[in-house]
């Protein structure tokens, strides 16, 4: 009895010690399914290493296996060490697992490990976090007397329910399937044999076994950039890693390990979007892959945002990606603007006879818009603006050339007491906002400037019908003269009485039902269409009329407006080449 008391102390001693182990690692996409982490290790053991206080039916002692993580010295650790992040820590979890083989040396002879038939083959090893211990699916034994080889590997394969049949000499990982279901170092690791009595101590270093590729995406401003719906995908890929266990050798972790020749053809996959970092200021989004050159034919990388893509990452390839290497890359997305979908539909556009502070051109007819579409969240900000004019060289006289009608003012600096809008850098030679305004509604845009805009970004002004539409979010006149209800309400507007008859930030405001900000005040919105008059014929996808106007619609009031002119269907109109300190638009794709 006293004999059992003291192993269970020791025993306990030795769990104590390995939990200290444990040591924080740096994580990367894993997949269970595909076979994205991939954490091997080799070590052998003699029988004479261990106390034999538990002995077998045969006489053979329990082998017990026990499991740490252990960081390199310094003088070892590789160069990507630098990639370690504190935020993302970790000790084994319950129910990891991990594949054992063994073989035993006879007379002193070493056994090489078999395709099939080893002492121990593919036993599946997992982690109970509430004991803390790792728990053999059965019991194993020393055999005889002799010397093991043990090798091991991890996430356990069962090898679709056959895990006897899995051949240690020719594995197979495919890391794109799945990146996203867990995160953990890739590496491999030959530790020295443990003397722990009865139990087998495996105790892992920080190996890498294939690469990672890392692509940070800047915030670049409220409602500019990435977002949760951003999607990047890594581009001509091939997946396959094949694994040669027997081969791992402790300080060539990549030994064993090589790039699949066969079944192994280039694929796109999606990298898994990590977090976003130091609050609203990047987007990170990871991805391993084994060692191979990436982008030889193409760019690397593919971004998809809100179902619209932007661009394939303009060449970018990695000619010479090597295991322990990671590879980053900073990518803005000068052209993402966040959107809100709206559905097609039929409403009437204008207003009855009887609406408060209706005018004569909001006559009332039924129309149809029978496509979908997405319409940019907020106004377009000075940071969006500001991007546009300096990707295409517009200096402080703010001309270019106009797809429609030649060259053309686009906007004007503000200045003074109303200096919410843009400046140009005569130093710099750029473009930037007024202090504290990046998020500001831009301002002092001609319907040219909003035009060109959203050309730029792929998209189109809003038609005047897309935009009242839009705004009244399945709301109706005359109950609704705003989208909000019969009476005005403050909190969804800025409008002369609660404005300071100032601009503001976007989005500060409620939106309405559609999810859309702003489209009550602020500041009034170019539309596409010329101005004209309605008629009362139903329409369908109406655009405006073709000729006869000189001017260009403006929809939704500004925050100098009275709240009656802020009404979901208030029309002002305007030359095109027009601007003021209350009128700036937003987009639709």
């Amino acid at each position: 009895m006293e004999v059992v008391e003291q192993q269970n102390k020791i025993i306990n001693t030795h769990n104590m010690v390995l939990n200290k182990l444990i040591r924080k690692f740096f994580l990367l996409p894993l997949s269970w399914g595909g076979w994205l982490g991939l954490f091997l290790f080799l070590a052998s053991c003699d029988k004479d290493d261990k106390d034999t206080g538990l002995a077998s039916p045969e006489g053979d002692d329990v082998i017990r296996f026990e499991v740490s993580i252990a960081g390199l010295g310094e003088t070892d650790t590789p160069e990507t060490k630098v990639a370690t992040d504190s935020r993302f820590i970790s000790g084994w979890e319950d129910g990891d697992a991990i594949g054992i083989f063994a073989v035993a040396r006879l007379a002193g002879q070493k056994i090489p490990l078999s395709a099939a038939g080893n002492y121990i083959h593919n036993l599946k090893v997992v982690y109970n976090a509430t004991t803390k211990l790792w728990e053999p699916e059965k019991t194993m034994y020393w055999k005889n007397d002799h010397r093991h080889d043990f090798y091991g590997y991890y996430p356990y394969d069962d090898n679709m329910g056959d895990p006897e049949s899995i051949n240690p000499l020719e594995m197979f990982f495919d890391v794109s399937a799945g990146q996203s279901e867990k995160f953990s170092y890739v590496m491999t690791a030959k530790p020295d044999t443990g003397r722990w009595r009865n139990a087998m101590l495996f105790d892992f270093p920080y190996r890498f076994v294939v690469a990672m590729i890392e692509v940070q995406v800047p915030v670049q401003g409220k409602g500019f950039g990435p977002s949760e719906n951003l999607t990047v995908k890594l581009r001509n890929v091939k997946p396959g890693i094949r694994l040669d266990l027997s081969k791992i050798e402790k300080n060539l972790p990549d030994n064993g390990v090589s790039i699949a020749t066969e079944n192994n053809d280039p694929v796109n996959f999606t990298m898994q979007w990590v977090r976003q970092a130091g609050g609203d200021t990047c987007y990170i989004y990871r991805a391993t892959v084994p060692v191979q050159e990436l982008g030889a034919e193409g760019s690397l990388f593919w971004f998809e945002h809100e179902d619209r893509q932007l661009f394939t990452g303009q060449g970018l390839s990695v000619p010479d990606l090597k295991y322990a290497k990671v590879e980053r890359y900073q990518i803005p997305l000068p052209k993402a603007i966040h959107t809100v979908p709206v559905p097609a539909g039929s409403f009437t556009m204008g207003t009855p006879l009887n609406e408060t502070g209706r005018q004569a051109d909001e006559t009332p007819h039924p129309v149809t818009l029978t496509e979908p579409f997405y319409m940019s969240k907020y106004p377009v900000t000075n940071i969006q603006f500001a991007a546009f004019l300096n990707d295409r060289n517009i200096n402080g006289s703010g001309l270019y050339e106009t797809t429609k009608d030649g060259s053309q003012t686009l906007i004007v600096a503000t200045t003074g007491t109303t200096d919410w809008g843009l400046h140009w850098n005569d130093t710099d030679q750029r473009w930037e906002p007024a202090i504290d305004c990046g998020d500001y509604p831009v301002v002092n845009v001609t319907w040219y400037g909003a035009d060109e805009y959203a050309r730029w970004v792929g998209g189109s002004l809003p038609t005047e019908a897309q935009w009242e539409y839009a705004c009244r979010a399945g709301t109706e006149s005359p109950d609704y003269p705003w989208s909000f209800g019969k009476s005005i309400n403050r909190n969804y507007l800025w409008y002369d009485e609660n404005s300071s008859n100032t601009s503001h930030i976007v989005g500060a405001k409620l939106p309405n039902n559609f999810g859309l900000y702003d489209m009550h005040g602020l500041v009034k919105e170019w539309c596409s269409d010329w101005y004209g008059s309605y008629g009362t014929a139903s329409q369908t996808n109406p655009t405006g009329p073709d000729t006869g106007s000189t001017e260009r619609v403006m929809r939704g009031g500004s925050f100098s407006n009275p709240s009656i002119q802020c009404r979901s269907a208030s029309r002002f109109r305007a030359s095109p080449d027009s601007y003021d300190i209350n009128i700036g638009f937003r987009v639709v794709f």
